[in-house]
């Protein structure tokens, strides 16, 4: 039996997300073992319950930022078999600041140097890793994003990195 069948496209496949998002994540899709992971701070006046919302920062203060999903300040443990890949962040300040990640204790890049008033953001595919330094998760590691008011007066605004924690194994291409 022969049926008809409407002809649809030019008759060459259709990449267009696919090499899409290996330039930008508008939609996030994760892998099987990836999980997506929030860290943010919120200088504010206003009270919040949400642990990352702070009081405004004064200057030549230091604040870690928090994990959005447990509350806690970092630094975070990259557990073994895992590694932890920095995709997206960004942030607007009302005086000078400075970002730095740091893992295992050592910076491995500032991520941003805010002017105040401005607003600063960066899409990465992958911008830092633990995996980097340990492809196959072998060890725990220690990664810790932090923010200081370099300006002269309190510092109020937002920041906010995702990343996204993996599990690895020797077969998966890492």
């Amino acid at each position: 039996m022969v049926y008809a069948v409407p002809a649809r496209g030019i008759g060459k496949p259709d990449y267009s997300k696919e090499v899409s998002s290996g330039k930008e994540r508008a939609g996030l899709v994760l892998a099987y073992g990836q999980t997506l992971k929030a860290f943010g701070l919120v200088f504010n006046a206003t009270p919040s319950v949400f642990a990352w919302v702070l009081p405004a920062v004064a200057p030549g203060v230091t604040t870690h930022f928090i994990d959005n999903s447990t509350g806690l300040s970092t630094p975070f443990t990259v557990p073994v078999g895992y590694i932890m890949s920095v995709i997206a962040g960004g942030g607007s300040m009302s005086q000078d600041s400075q970002s730095l990640i740091l893992v295992d204790g050592f910076i491995t890049t500032s991520m941003s140097l805010i002017a105040a008033g401005q607003h600063s953001y960066e899409n990465d595919v992958v911008g830092v890793s633990t995996g980097f330094l340990d492809p196959l998760g072998l060890t725990v590691h220690t990664i810790d994003f932090t923010v200081e008011n370099l300006g002269g007066g309190d510092m109020v605004g937002g920041i906010l990195l995702n990343v996204i924690l993996e599990e690895v194994h020797p077969y998966n291409g890492y």
